[in-house]
């Protein structure tokens, strides 16, 4: 049982030293060729058009049933996001998008008094992700899913 546990904290000490040695130099030009995939294969307008049809509609036509987070937690929550753009860790982004959805989540129990699930939470982080109005977010979810272990994007 100790060697398990060594070996896992020697895992994950490894599995930090290569990300600030490996991933923080090459994180701008993943994310640069990235978009850059995107644009050339007109997936990054297409999304830009239907962020803006997005924005454009009110919550109700988006399937938000539940109460959804005010000016001041939308802004709350885009700073999240843009510190999340500045991590070269796809571990760190990952407990910072939890902590949104955790927020989002809050605010849809507290202004309502009940508990939601993931049917009435989804819409609801559909309709802040539009209003934050940040393209580079998807390229931001593509990074982390491509980096991270493949048993860590099951579950929340």
């Amino acid at each position: 049982m100790v060697t398990v546990a060594v070996l896992s904290l020697a895992d994950v000490v490894l599995e930090k030293a290569m990300h600030k040695c490996i991933l923080k130099p090459l994180k701008g030009h993943v994310e640069a060729m990235l978009k850059h995939f995107h644009v050339a294969d007109g997936s990054w307008k297409q999304l830009k058009e239907n962020l803006q049809l997005v924005r454009q509609r009110n919550p109700q036509e988006l399937g938000v049933f539940a109460p959804t987070p005010d000016f001041v937690d939308v802004e709350k929550i885009k700073v999240k996001f843009m510190t999340m753009q500045k991590m070269y860790s796809p571990e760190k982004k990952v407990m910072l998008l939890l902590r949104v959805c955790k927020l989002i989540y809050t605010v849809m129990e507290n202004n309502s008094g009940r508990m939601y699930g993931a049917d009435d939470f989804l819409p609801v982080l559909t309709y802040v992700i539009a209003q934050c109005d940040m393209l580079e977010l998807d390229t931001e979810i593509e990074y982390m899913m491509e980096l991270l272990d493949p048993s860590l994007l099951h579950g929340e």
